[in-house]
């Protein structure tokens, strides 16, 4: 029974669209896979949208992030489902 309701989640996920439009890309130095992949679909917020923002604001936001333990949160399912969380630190 569990493997079959795993089966219907994932089957219930949207496919991420294939071909060159959704090509891994390089942002800033950083490899970016599935770029159009949409990370906030209530704006429509993409995996390249977010990385743009990111290079845009960063001038501004990186001398307060400098030395800082960094949380990681990851959805792989989607904000809705539940979460892991990783620490790190560059150091």
């Amino acid at each position: 029974m569990p493997l079959e309701k795993s089966r219907k989640r994932k089957s219930a996920r949207k496919p991420e669209p294939r071909g060159p439009e959704n090509a891994a890309v390089e942002i800033a130095g950083v490899r970016l896979t599935h770029p159009n992949k949409v990370l906030y679909p209530e704006p429509g917020i993409t995996k390249r949208d977010l990385a743009q923002y990111y290079v845009a604001v960063a001038a501004a936001m990186l001398p307060h992030l400098r030395d800082r333990p960094l949380t990681m949160v990851r959805c792989p399912s989607g904000r809705g489902c539940g979460a892991t969380h990783g620490k790190g630190s560059s150091h």
